[in-house]
Order: structure tokens, then sequence, then C-alpha cells
């Protein structure tokens, strides 16, 4: 998710604020915490090979970006590392500046146990709105949506009665122009808007149960559930969009190859090999299309097409045994020739049978074939 660029105007200090909200403290370390994950984070992906200006989404997947496929099929936590994780250095800086100057009124005016359950499940469930809205799949990351959901909590506190007006006015100005502003620069291409919404939506119901929550403070009556209470019904949420949206694994395992196999220095030219043998397959198999052909004209076929086209297609991925790629790539390769010698051994038994023309013989033996080679055709495609 791209970041926020505009950020609220300082006309009054942090400690007018924090009086007004009988704050339980006035110094910033928890911000000053996350800022300092996100950036060890985001310098530990550049040694990594992420990139610093523009990155590679292989890496971010890797590192634990919202990639639908991957969090919709078992990878939960990612709805929590993707807030941690950023495209490029000018999405790090834009989203921390933004951080820092919500933070320096929030935290003071929160508490950290207040100020934490909100940064993280505003993250969250801002990760949730992500994954319902593009339903097509996305690779999403950024703490902007946590961001816009601290935001979004800020306003739910600056509508209520608990910050004097003098002080309330200008930076409800301030907090608004930032929202109109961001939400419009995110209708652009590139931007996942989607959870600027879900982060600004549920930051501000959080900042409606805050303010309840510290009017009791203030009547000093005991406010110990609203944290259990927020915490319980963001991973309610997560839990059943999680369960009605889960997809299948048959998929998964090879996507997890697919991803690991990127950084390796010959992973394009095996994912070309594999792009040729579909071909060759392709090539192999129409010799079968025409159920009119006599048997003479299939046998022939069978010799001066099908038959090459699988020897090509052996000596093609046979190459591959040099190539730099993942274990799982080269494991992948030595099934694809299995599947090879089992269709040239199918291709022999058509031969035979055209030659004896005994069904009963050969015909079950073909059957069987076709059989393993379904079978191990489908192993190839779950790598």
């Amino acid at each position: 998710m791209n970041e926020p660029e505009q950020s609220v105007e300082h006309r009054f200090e942090p400690a007018q604020t924090d009086k007004a909200m009988n704050a339980s403290g006035s110094n910033l370390y928890l911000t000053y915490g996350i800022i300092g994950i996100n950036v060890l984070v985001f310098i530990l992906m550049a040694i990594n090979g992420a990139g610093i200006l523009e990155t590679n989404g292989i890496e971010q997947i890797k590192w634990g970006s919202n990639y639908s496929p991957l969090t919709l099929s078992g990878d939960w936590w990612r709805l929590i590392t993707n807030v941690f994780i950023h495209f490029g250095i000018i999405h790090l800086l834009m989203n921390m500046y933004c951080l820092y100057t919500v933070g320096i009124y929030l935290e003071p005016m929160l508490g950290k146990a207040k100020y934490a359950t909100a940064y993280l499940c505003t993250g969250v469930l801002a990760s949730i709105v992500s994954l319902w809205w593009h339903k097509e799949g996305v690779n999403s990351a950024g703490a902007s949506g946590a961001i816009f959901g601290m935001y979004g909590l800020f306003l739910a506190l600056l509508v209520s009665n608990l910050i004097p007006k003098q002080i309330r006015q200008p930076l409800l100005q301030s907090i608004g122009i930032f929202i109109v502003y961001n939400l419009a620069y995110g209708m652009k291409s590139g931007v996942d808007n989607s959870a600027h919404v879900g982060g600004l939506v549920s930051g501000f119901i959080i900042g409606y149960l805050y303010v309840l929550s510290i009017k009791k403070e203030r009547q000093t009556e005991s406010t110990t559930r609203v944290l259990p209470l927020v915490l319980l019904i963001t991973a309610g949420i997560a839990f059943a969009y999680l369960s009605d949206n889960k997809q299948a694994g048959d998929k998964r395992n090879a996507l997890l190859n697919e991803i690991n196999s990127a950084g390796y220095a010959d992973a394009d030219k095996f994912e070309k090999a594999l792009s040729t043998f579909d071909q060759m397959h392709q090539r192999a198999d129409s010799v079968f299309k025409d159920t009119a052909q006599t048997d003479e004209v299939l046998k022939q076929k069978i010799n001066d097409v099908a038959i090459p086209q699988w020897k090509e297609a052996d000596t093609l991925m046979g190459e591959t045994k040099n190539y730099n790629i993942s274990a799982p790539s080269h494991s992948k390769a030595d099934k694809v020739r299995a599947y090879i010698q089992l269709k040239l051994q199918e291709m022999e038994l058509f031969n035979q049978l055209i030659d004896t023309k005994k069904q009963e013989e050969f015909t079950p033996k073909i059957i069987e074939m076709r059989a393993k080679e379904g079978s191990l055709f489908d192993e190839i495609l779950k790598m």
C-alpha cells in the first residue's frame, strides 16, 4: 500500500492536548520503537536483495506481505507482518513521517497499551479489507493502513468533547485535510486505497470505544475491558474472514516453490524451459486429435511427430541439471523427465497395437500407462 503524503499541522503543543486528555505519559518510546522496527526490517530486506528505490515484489512476499494466495491458505500472520514491510525507501520515509506526526499526539494521550493495541488492530483490519476488496488477489504491504487507523482514531477523539474546543477545531481541520487529500491521492493506480479506508473506519470505531474508556477513567472507574474487547473483536473478524474465504492448498506448495526459486540465477531460464516443454507436450498429444484417421496415419504421426517431440523434451529437461535453480525445481525437472519416459512407452505400446491388432493385449496396458501418466502429471502441477 502506498504512503500517506500529507501530515497534520502542529498548531498546538502535544503537552497542551495531553493535559486536556488527562493522558498517562508524555514520552514517545513506542512510536520510536515502531519506526525503528520498520527501518530495521527495511534495511535487512535491502541487504537481502529487496531493493531500495524500486523493490521486487517476490522479496516482499518472502518477508511476509499480505499476498492473497498465501494469506488465505494458511499464512494468517501476514495480516500483521505486512504492516512492517515497505515497497521502497520513499514509501517507508513518508509512512514513518506520518506516523510520527500523529504519534506525538496519540501516544501521550492514550498511553502505550491503548496506542499499541489500536495500531496493530487497525493494521490487521486494514489488511482484511484489502483482501476483501481485491477479490482477484493482491500483494499489499506498508504501515499506511495502520497509520490511517491512527488518524481515524484521532478523528473520533476530536469529535468528542474530551478536548477543549479551541484545541479541537484547528486539529479537526488539519485531520480532515489529511484524510481527504490522501484518500484522493490513493485513487491513483498502485495505491491500496481499500486498506486506507479499512484502517480509517476501524480506527474511528476503536477511537469511540476509547472515548468511552477515557470518560470512565475520569470518573475513576475501571476500564480494563476495553483492550481485551478490541483485541477479541479484531481476532474474531480476522478468524471469520479467513475461515469463510479459505483457499484450497493444492497450489500452495507450487506457489511457494516458485517464490523460493525466483532468487536463483537460472530461475527465468528454467521457467522458459517448462514453457517450451508445455508446447512440445501439446504438439505430441495433437497426433491423437483426429479420431477418424487410419491406424497407418496415426502410426506415421507417432513416429514423425510425437516420439521426436518427447525425445527433444527429454533432452531439454536433461539440460536443466546444470542450471542454477532451487532443489525443488531440480526435483520437478526429474519428475517431468519421468513423465516423458512414460509417454515414450505409451507411444511404443500404440505402435505395437497398430502392428499386431491385438486390442485385448495392448489396450489395457495403454489405459494403465495413461493412469500412471495422469497421476505423475498431477504431482508435477502441485510442485
